[in-house]
């Protein structure tokens, strides 16, 4: 952790503008399977432009958190709960206290989601140190089926940190 305490990251969301980030770099990172359902972050934020939410069925619900402002109940009731349980955990915590963004991805009881799910979090190319403190939800109803891939991709020449909480009911 000294590597960590020891560093002054600054809050992505508040990165100037940096490397933009291509259709062609997102399809480098391509999960076939995945096709029509890929959400895509770019330094911890929803890059909507780049992700596709075309394929999934008619019930499942996805979308991220900082771009809706009346979440559905089920998510609304279940995010955060994680927090009851480890109260004391650094991450966690830290998370909770950097917290922007993130995606949501709910199936309804006895519904099988076909292919993969792709959560893709890039980061970019940056002159600063920088920290996201992205947090998924995940509901996953009685009876249903679903895969997920997350990939966190991104420069070894910049400085970021990715400090990531998965909720999964």
């Amino acid at each position: 952790l000294r590597g960590l305490t020891g560093t002054d990251f600054v809050p992505a969301d508040q990165l100037e503008a940096g490397a933009e980030v291509s259709e062609a770099m997102v399809a480098d990172y391509e999960v076939p399977e995945a096709k029509g359902q890929r959400l895509v972050f770019v330094n911890g934020r929803f890059a909507s432009e780049l992700s596709d939410t075309s394929g999934f069925a008619d019930g499942v619900h996805v979308g991220n958190f900082a771009d809706v402002d009346d979440v559905e109940a089920e998510v609304s009731e279940r995010f955060g709960k994680i927090a009851e349980y480890y109260a004391d955990d650094y991450f966690l915590n830290l998370n909770s206290a950097g917290f922007s963004d993130g995606a949501y991805v709910v199936v309804p009881k006895d519904t099988k989601v076909e292919g993969v799910v792709h959560l893709l979090y890039i980061s970019t190319e940056s002159g600063e140190q920088y920290a996201a403190h992205p947090r998924n939800l995940v509901v996953v109803g009685q009876g249903s089926k679903m895969t997920m891939v997350e990939d966190y991709v991104g420069p070894h020449s910049s400085v970021y940190f990715n400090n990531v909480v998965n909720e999964l009911a």
